[in-house]
């Protein structure tokens, strides 16, 4: 078949290379670091300015949507066929469909396990169960090493940091790695699903994996609950509307899953005057793209906008075209 030659070529480029260690790592963590690692990202990715605030504070963004993962970040999922889902057709991935609300712990792990057990039986292939989110004490030490990045390229007036937080992985990772360093960073995680007392417990866990004794998870991030909405990869009118005021006046894409419901918590408890958000803050934007193609009430809803608001017929080139006002 034609092409065979650049495909293998494809496989061969996907080498392990090293894996730096942060400089602010204990010694009791250096032996569980990952020596190596499989680099399928691009990174650093950017930290630039977004917002202006109106008690003259500004938010900053770190474009983890740009890590040159087809557009995305790390997870967009939706009950029905999405972009996420071709695109894991296009890899030439085998998919297994499960119900909609099957539990990790009690079907999606066992099962798992079950499939890495017949591959290595039937074929002599070993596989690694990656955890929902890969939020699990091993895939904190990736965010670690976006911790580095934070550290490095960061304005010195930041000192909040806000994430969305679907499954603890992204907030754990930093929030730990902000307290191995010794930074003084304000971790802020706003939950897109479940509640912030279920991910305090999560990363506690993660962080007991790790052997950090003594060390609590509500002591070293904060979950502010109430920026959910609707639910789990449902948006209400009030985030449509939010997702495509930021789109259409910074240019920057959020989706109605992850980014866009944590963004505009970000900015509701920014807005609000509290005293305990001093200095600029830093938004991490952890992609999702495909989730505007996911969700049917944004896409019915934002092209019924732009059929009766934004698109006018302009089909006589001899005369001017209909102008806003």
């Amino acid at each position: 078949m034609p092409g065979t030659g650049w495909q293998s070529s494809v496989r061969r480029s996907l080498v392990l290379t090293e894996f730096p260690v942060p400089e602010w790592l204990p010694v009791s963590l250096r032996d569980r670091f990952p020596s190596t690692r499989l680099k399928l990202s691009c990174s650093p990715t950017a930290i630039h300015p977004w917002l202006k605030l109106g008690n003259g504070t500004e938010v900053f963004i770190k474009r983890d949507d740009q890590t040159g993962s087809s557009l995305s970040g790390n997870k967009t999922c939706d009950s029905k066929p999405s972009g996420n889902y071709l695109l894991s057709g296009l890899t030439g991935a085998h998919l297994y469909l499960v119900g909609l609300r099957e539990q990790y712990a009690t079907s999606l792990l066992p099962r798992s396990q079950k499939l890495a057990e017949i591959l290595r039986r039937d074929r002599g292939r070993k596989a690694y169960i990656i955890p929902v989110g890969g939020s699990d004490a091993v895939g904190v030490f990736g965010y670690f090493s976006a911790f580095d990045e934070i550290l490095k390229d960061c304005p010195a007036s930041v000192k909040n940091i806000f994430v969305a937080c679907g499954s603890g992985g992204t907030v754990a990772g930093l929030a730990i790695a902000n307290h191995l360093s010794g930074n003084k960073f304000r971790i802020y995680g706003i939950p897109v699903c479940d509640s912030g007392a279920y991910f305090y417990d999560h990363i506690q866990k993660m962080v007991n994996d790790l052997e950090l004794a003594g060390v609590k998870a509500e002591d070293i991030c904060q979950m502010i609950d109430g920026y959910k909405g609707a639910g789990y990869g449902i948006s209400t009118e009030q985030e449509r509307d939010f997702i495509r005021r930021i789109t259409a006046e910074t240019g920057i894409f959020l989706d109605p899953v992850y980014s866009g419901k944590a963004a505009r918590g970000m900015m509701e408890e920014l807005d609000g005057g509290s005293k305990i958000y001093k200095g600029d803050s830093l938004f991490i934007h952890t992609g999702g793209i495909f989730g505007i193609f996911g969700e049917p009430g944004f896409v019915s809803s934002t092209l019924n906008d732009i059929r009766h608001g934004t698109t006018s017929s302009w089909m006589d080139a001899t005369q001017e075209p209909f102008m806003r006002p």
